[in-house]
């Protein structure tokens, strides 16, 4: 949002967000945002759960408030999504598990270990 590329944007996006809005568009969407906003930095990012959070953009002349969802790249195997949860990571050399726990919004506990199943040999 501060320094637009469209590299990042294609890095950073789900395969199916400039599907229904192309990615000209909401490049031209974002600058007549910022427009007459003068030069703008980064808040700090607050979580609402895993996959959610708000930014403020902080401007000479005003401000934007970001709301930002992400897109599960990993299956969730256990927990709530919100204050634990365990994914099954997939690796070069087999599945890992990460476990994690939050307590009032912060990362408490993160945990790696090899998924139980069959192992994968190279």
């Amino acid at each position: 949002m501060l320094d637009w590329s469209d590299a990042r944007a294609h890095a950073l996006a789900a395969d199916n967000l400039f599907l229904d809005q192309p990615l000209a568009e909401r490049q031209e969407a974002l600058q007549a945002l910022r427009e007459g906003l003068g030069r703008c930095s980064a808040g700090a990012l607050k979580p609402e759960n895993a996959l959610r959070g708000t930014q403020r953009l902080d401007c000479e002349q005003g401000w934007i408030d970001i709301e930002l969802t992400v897109a599960p790249v990993a299956e969730v195997l256990e927990g709530d999504g919100e204050s634990r949860a365990t994914l099954a990571l997939a690796c070069e050399r087999g599945l890992l598990r990460m476990s994690l726990s939050a307590e009032q919004g912060r990362l408490s506990k993160l945990a790696l270990r090899p998924d139980p199943g069959p192992a994968c040999l190279p």
